[in-house]
């Protein structure tokens, strides 16, 4: 455990480096004494599961447009290299509405959560992110656009927010390890291909409101 601290001054703002059962642990503390520090790597030595909240990736690295209304933005490209990407929710001060150009650009992307206040996964969103596994939907999410998923051959389950109406062409199309897919009470249309070859989905149950699905919806 290494705790840096120059002779002569308050213990304040310490990184703590702890190494643990060949894991590395880094924690950061606004403390007044060295007491406080001691307490928090013997809980986590007791077993005290200790989480820090994953911080929103910068600004910087997304492109966006104005929405049509000019009150939100949309992503348009992600510039990133993160494996693990969490979405801030407003970027140049205004909330993040739609979800666009991740697809082709990031193969180093492994999990994602998106943002409450996000409505739609548009057009492409995240098409052939071959190693995207894991996806958190937000409950304000209204409509998945057409080919947003596509490929997304690592892809093994998904939970469609409540407020889902809508399910795009080709929307996942080609999601060959998808296993499970929740759809919710409110789906009304299912595009064309929407899950063609999306061969381990040996279940799907459709709610009794929809209306329309699409040619190949379903096929393997």
């Amino acid at each position: 455990m290494d705790i840096p601290h120059k002779p002569g001054r308050s213990i304040t703002n310490l990184a703590v480096r702890l190494i643990y059962k060949k894991r590395e642990y880094i924690m950061f503390a606004h403390t007044k004494s060295f007491v406080s520090i001691l307490a928090l790597v013997l809980l986590l030595l007791a077993g005290t599961v200790v989480l820090f909240a994953q911080a929103a990736e910068p600004e910087e690295n997304f492109e966006v447009e104005l929405t049509v209304d000019g009150t939100g933005v949309v992503i348009t490209r992600y510039t990133g290299n993160a494996q693990h990407l969490r979405i801030p929710a407003t970027i140049q001060g205004k909330p993040v509405r739609e979800i666009r150009g991740f697809g082709g650009f990031t193969s180093s992307l492994v999990s994602v959560v998106i943002p409450e206040g996000v409505t739609s996964i548009g057009k492409e969103a995240f098409m052939e992110c071959m190693g995207l596994t894991s996806i958190t939907l937000p409950a304000s999410l209204t409509s998945i656009g057409d080919g947003a998923f596509v490929d997304c051959k690592r892809l093994t389950s998904i939970t469609l927010p409540a407020g889902v109406t809508s399910i795009g062409y080709n929307a996942f199309l080609g999601c060959a390890s998808l296993t499970s897919i929740t759809l919710p009470a409110g789906v009304t249309s299912i595009g064309a291909s929407a899950f063609e070859g999306c061969m381990r989905l040996t279940s799907v149950t459709l709610p009794a409101g929809v209306t329309s699905i699409g040619e190949n919806a379903f096929m393997l």
